[in-house]
């Protein structure tokens, strides 16, 4: 039996569980390519720039979500940041509203 990873019913046009794995192992690869890529420059820091609701929404029971699509990459980013000697700076935008400011 498959689990489901998409909330919600499936797309009748794409399968989200399919799509979600092939997401997932790109996004894993390329977090450990750029700590990779830090290591081997000997970089003192790395910055890492996302756009996602890693934490917060599945702490909370008023979202229905059951589960995070992110425990992967959360844990990843922890593994790969212990073995790190350099700083690690994690630019995360999550929800919000599109607002274009001009003063």
């Amino acid at each position: 039996m498959s689990t489901k990873w998409a909330q919600g019913a499936a797309n009748p046009f794409y399968d989200n569980d399919q799509e979600y794995i092939a997401r997932n192992a790109a996004d894993l690869e390329c977090l450990r390519a750029g700590f990779r890529a830090a290591k081997d420059n000997h970089a003192l820091a790395l910055v890492i720039l996302n756009q996602a609701n890693m934490f917060e929404s599945f702490m909370s029971t008023s979202t229905g979500s059951t589960h995070s699509g992110f425990v992967d990459l959360i844990a990843t980013l922890r593994d790969e940041n212990k073995k790190f000697s350099g700083e690690v700076y994690m630019v995360s935008g999550d929800s919000h509203y599109m607002r274009i400011d001009k003063p």
